[in-house]
């Protein structure tokens, strides 16, 4: 890297991720926009943090890096953490300018200044030209933002002003200035290093192929950006390759509505599809999709996506009809419905589907009716979230309207709808941690359908679920995994009838080392610690299938089970199938896309060498009697 430009500000970039696999892809935009209209890179310093390291080493690392302009990339997940640091900050650097950008910044920008007086400006909407332009007339020899802005405005013939920009002028007035030209999306810069690809191969990344959306959601501040830009193909194509050479372990694409162009995102799916048949690549690509926007061919073609090269989110939202008028949101519910029921049976794609719950109009009754709509559809993750009446949406207006209450602070989510009290919100927060734990972890993928069908819908499954674990204290403690797995073996035998309880400790005991777990403990009843003489035998006879079928095998699991259904595997829940053929083996069929357990008792073999365990037979009957 080239020396410090004296003549040019020092710039610190700040990003406070969620978490720590998360990366910024909006500092890394505006830094390479930057650079690439002749700001000195050498003046650009990228601050990426969590909103977990502490404060106080946050502050200390800021004063040390010694900007005269940081510019903080605000969420609603960062903003309180945000409004702190600049606080104190503008105490310890009071020469230093303080300017805030993003979502959480852009929708309130009036608010915030005048209610923060270390807060000197706003970029509000599209940043790289605002910042940009911003950066390359900021003058050391100005204390303040407001100095250079009224410098550039009366002195200049005719007035030069930043666009996007809202600041507070010398007479302590917020000024909006004109709002920037859209960028034209060849424009848009690529946001990653060489360095950056290599050191960051195994975190999340994000990108994106488009910018606004079509829709008027009124939760969504995305409502307000109608203008639709799409980068062209073979830029998309372009930068994907370099995300594939790179090694990158996931892709998030942060497009609103990846398909809004369905033949665009089917020739960019084919593509993906196309290379990695020709040369396998572990890169995932996270999607978000409109799934009643899907067509034949695209099914068609994503039926053929191999196991971890894609995946889709669905922002299913509701499935009642008149709320989903209320929010302006148009879909296509049977259609969308057909279409993922298509992709769970024809593919190999991890399907992650939402709901919202506080929705305008929605009661609990229709939130749980729609909750076991998208259950039936066996996404592989459904996301209960809720609610948030986000500042400048159009949903902060009909929140007003209908008397809704919700918090006032980020992430401004909702406390009572007009048809949902605090009451029920909060047993749906625990329906939430109960989903998450048992459901999406995918850690009782086998155990979890079957019980849910036990009872009369998979909403009162997890609301006496939710129940039991608010009795038991489970959401004021942290439990480990056999913990949580015990407590839903003996939560299940309340629900079953004694006759099904070894069928519910066989999946249980197949889920929980399909979960990659080595230890047997002892309520999951193993083979291999069992002193009963028969299953003695039985464990004998394995192992000298295993010696003659694996010679090679060191690391390896028996288990016997007493199921009684065939039991369908994911790809996701095993490394491989077994080698078909072998006598007393299960065999596949070629291409098959799910291992098959069969009913009655079963022994099994798996390899453990890997993270996640390979079967090497499964047999039934004959050596069981």
């Amino acid at each position: 890297m080239r020396p410090e430009d004296t003549a040019q500000p020092r710039v610190a970039l700040v990003a406070l991720n969620a978490h720590y696999a998360h990366t910024s892809l909006a500092i890394r935009l505006l830094r390479n926009y930057a650079i690439e209209h002749q700001f000195p890179e050498a003046n650009l310093v990228l601050c990426e943090w969590t909103i977990n390291d502490l404060p106080q080493q946050l502050l200390q690392r800021l004063f040390a890096i010694d900007a005269d302009i940081y510019a903080f990339s605000c969420y609603i997940w960062n903003r309180c953490l945000v409004d702190r640091l600049s606080e104190e900050l503008a105490q310890i650097r009071p020469q230093a300018t303080i300017i805030w950008g993003g979502p959480e910044a852009s929708q309130d920008a009036h608010h915030i200044l005048a209610e923060n007086p270390a807060v000197d400006a706003i970029i509000a909407g599209e940043g790289e030209v605002a910042f940009t332009e911003f950066i390359l007339r900021f003058r050391r020899d100005q204390d303040h933002l407001r100095r250079d802005q009224d410098r550039l405005r009366k002195d200049q013939d005719p007035p030069v002003v930043i666009p996007n920009l809202v600041f507070r002028a010398a007479d302590g007035t917020v000024v909006a200035n004109r709002p920037a030209p859209l960028l034209d999306p060849l424009q848009w810069p690529f946001p990653y290093t060489a360095a950056e690809l290599d050191a960051l191969k195994d975190r999340l990344l994000y990108f994106e192929t488009s910018r606004g959306c079509p829709y008027g959601c009124t939760y969504c501040l995305s409502s307000l950006d109608r203008t639709v830009r799409l980068l062209p193909l073979p830029a998309v194509l372009s930068a994907f390759d370099r995300l594939i050479c790179a090694d990158i372990r996931q892709i998030k694409l942060v497009d609103r509505t990846f398909n809004i162009a369905p033949e665009r995102a089917t020739d960019i799916w084919h593509e993906l599809i196309t290379r990695h048949r020709r040369e396998p690549f572990r890169t995932n690509f996270h999607f978000e999709i409109m799934a009643d926007r899907l067509t034949e061919p695209s099914l068609d073609l994503l039926a053929e996506a191999p196991p971890g090269l894609i995946q889709f989110e669905i922002g299913v939202q509701t499935t009642t009809p008149e709320v989903l008028r209320t929010i302006h949101r148009p879909c296509d519910l049977p259609r969308l419905a057909a279409n993922v029921r298509d992709l769970r049976i024809r593919s190999a794609i991890h399907l992650h589907l939402d709901l919202i719950a506080g929705l305008p109009g929605e009661s609990l009754e229709q939130f749980a009716q729609a909750f076991n709509d998208v259950f039936a559809l066996q996404p592989h993750q459904l996301q209960l979230g809720f609610l948030k009446v986000l500042p400048g949406s159009p949903m902060s207006h009909q929140a007003q309207t209908l008397n809704f209450r919700w918090s006032r602070t980020p992430p401004y989510e909702i406390l009572a709808s007009d048809r949902m009290n605090f009451a029920d919100l909060a047993m749906l927060k625990d329906i939430e941690a109960v989903l998450d734990w048992y459901h999406n972890s995918g850690r009782f993928a086998v155990t979890v359908p079957w019980l849910v069908a036990r009872v009369s819908s998979p909403f009162v499954f997890f609301q006496q679920l939710a129940a039991a674990c608010r009795t038991a204290g489970w959401f004021d403690r942290q439990a480990s995994q056999p913990a949580r797995a015990a407590f839903l073996l003996g939560f299940g035998r309340s629900l079953v009838a004694p006759a099904e309880h070894p069928f519910l400790l066989a999946r249980l005991k197949l889920d929980y080392l399909l979960q990659g777990a080595k230890d047997q403990p002892e309520f999951l009843d193993c083979i291999e610690t069992s002193t009963d003489p028969d299953r003695q035998q039985l464990k004998q006879l394995g192992r000298e299938r295993i010696r003659a079928g694996f010679p090679k095998q060191s690391r390896f699991r028996l288990e016997d089970f007493v199921f009684d259904a065939m039991i369908e595997l994911d790809p996701s829940q095993l490394a491989s199938a077994p080698t078909p053929g072998a006598e007393g083996q299960m065999s596949f069929p070629k291409g098959c896309r799910k291992t098959i357990l069969p009913a009655g008792c079963v022994l099994a073999g798996f390899d453990l060498a890997g993270p996640l365990p390979r079967l090497l037979f499964a047999q039934n009957g004959e050596i069981l009697g």
